[in-house]
């Protein structure tokens, strides 16, 4: 007697795994795009921008807590996507915080 276990994946967990992914990847684009606009004068620094990147830094952490299966904690995807997603988050939350301090507009 022979028994063979045959296991696969869903197409439906590669494309929620990809949603996901791309969602952290547009959060970290426009973060970015907005830190560099602010760095080139294009527009002053503000609170908004400073809560809205704290938001988004953690809202990835529960981002990733949404991958299917709920895999553990130092899978591939953590060091190719979600870790420098995250530190690339919390530098651009550090310059924006500088450039909030440093700005001219305040005439405190």
């Amino acid at each position: 007697a022979k028994i063979s276990w045959e296991l696969k994946r869903a197409n439906v967990i590669f494309i929620a795994i990809i949603l996901l992914i791309f969602l952290m990847i547009i959060a970290l684009i426009s973060g970015f795009t907005i830190t560099r606009s602010i760095s080139d004068g294009d527009r002053p620094p503000s609170m908004n921008l400073l809560l809205w990147l704290a938001t988004i830094l953690f809202a990835i952490i529960q981002v990733r807590g949404n991958f299917p299966g709920n895999p553990p904690l130092g899978i591939l995807i953590d060091y190719i996507i979600v870790f420098p997603v995250l530190s690339l988050l919390l530098l651009l939350g550090i310059a924006n915080t500088f450039f909030w301090l440093v700005r001219t507009d305040c005439d405190v």
